[in-house]
C-alpha cells in the first residue's frame, strides 16, 4: 500500500516540479533547460546561487515549488522507507512466530512423553 503512494506521491512532485520549473524559466527568460534546473536544485533542497527570481511571478513559482514540490519528495522518500520496514517487521514477525509454534510443539511433545505426565 505504501509503496503505491509514494510512487504516487514521487510522480505527482516529478510532474509538479517539471511543470513549475518550465514555467520558472518562461517568466523569467531563461529558458526551459535552464528553469528545470533551478526546480531540481530547489526541489533537492540544494540551491544554486547564479539562478534567483527576478519578478513577481518567478517568485511565486519559486515559492510554490518550496512549499508543494519540496514536501512532496519528503513525503515519497517517507513513504519508501516505511514501506520498506513494514515488508521487514513483517517477515521477521513471521519468521519468530514459526520459531516459536515449533518450540511449543517440541514442549508439548516433551511434557506428553514425560513419565509422569497425563496420558504418557
Amino acid at each position: 500500500m505504501s509503496h503505491r503512494a509514494a510512487l504516487v506521491t514521487i510522480a505527482t512532485a516529478a510532474v509538479l516540479d517539471t511543470g513549475l520549473g518550465v514555467a520558472f524559466g518562461a517568466a523569467d527568460h531563461i529558458g526551459a533547460w535552464r528553469g528545470l534546473f533551478f526546480a531540481v536544485t530547489t526541489a533537492t533542497t540544494v540551491g544554486y546561487g547564479d539562478l534567483t527570481a527576478h519578478g513577481w511571478l518567478p517568485h511565486l513559482l519559486a515559492v510554490a515549488m518550496m512549499l508543494l514540490v519540496v514536501p512532496l519528495f519528503g513525503a515519497a522518500f517517507s513513504l519508501f522507507t516505511s514501506g520498506l520496514t513494514v515488508t521487514h517487521v513483517r517477515g521477521a514477525e513471521k519468521r519468530i512466530k514459526a520459531h516459536l509454534e515449533e518450540r511449543l510443539k517440541a514442549h508439548h511433545k516433551a511434557l506428553a512423553s514425560h513419565p509422569g505426565a497425563p496420558g504418557g
